[in-house]
């Protein structure tokens, strides 16, 4: 594989992988409190955020070069186990 073109593959995995980077956290927000409006319009632009940034991502990796989307997505997965192992023990805590 040719890091220095365009890769497909490499891309697609990147934005996948950002997209369940960005669900893991929206399930580990604190509950909702009472009479908070600014809290629900930051929910909502998160939820547009979710959706639209994988696919953002999916786009620059098309046009740049394989090495970036590499990067790209090694550096997301390492944000998912690092996010996983901070949940895990913060659930740990709170149970």
């Amino acid at each position: 594989m040719d890091l220095s073109l365009p890769s497909i593959p490499l891309a697609v995995a990147a934005g996948v992988a950002q997209f369940f980077a960005t669900k893991m956290l929206m399930h580990a927000r604190p509950p909702k409190t009472e009479g908070a409006k600014d809290e629900s319009m930051a929910a909502m632009i998160n939820k547009q955020m979710m959706y639209t940034m994988p696919i953002i991502t999916v786009f620059i990796g098309l046009r740049l070069p394989g090495g970036l989307s590499l990067y790209w997505l090694v550096t997301t997965l390492l944000t998912i186990a690092q996010q996983y192992l901070i949940l895990k023990d913060r659930d740990k805590k709170s149970s």
